[in-house]
């Protein structure tokens, strides 16, 4: 499984449905920005989660919702 699998970021630029944008994560402790993917379309600003990587390297995401009544993860590092 790739590294990236289950980390959380946020969207930098909006992905429409099939298309592409760009994701920011925190990795090692520095910020990283990627190109990322999604079945669905995604906002700037929304929270998503990493769910695998396509053949060209992009990450594939999608958005993600904390649970009721909880704090807000830190992002993975």
């Amino acid at each position: 499984m790739d590294p990236m699998v289950g980390k959380l970021g946020t969207v930098h630029l909006s992905i429409e449905a099939g298309g592409l944008g760009e994701v920011v994560l925190t990795v090692s402790g520095s910020t990283q920005t990627y190109v990322a993917t999604s079945s669905a379309d995604i906002a700037r600003g929304d929270n998503i989660l990493v769910t695998g990587k396509t053949d060209d390297g992009s990450l594939i995401v999608d958005k993600w919702y904390p649970p009721p009544n909880a704090p807000a993860p830190q992002q993975n590092h």
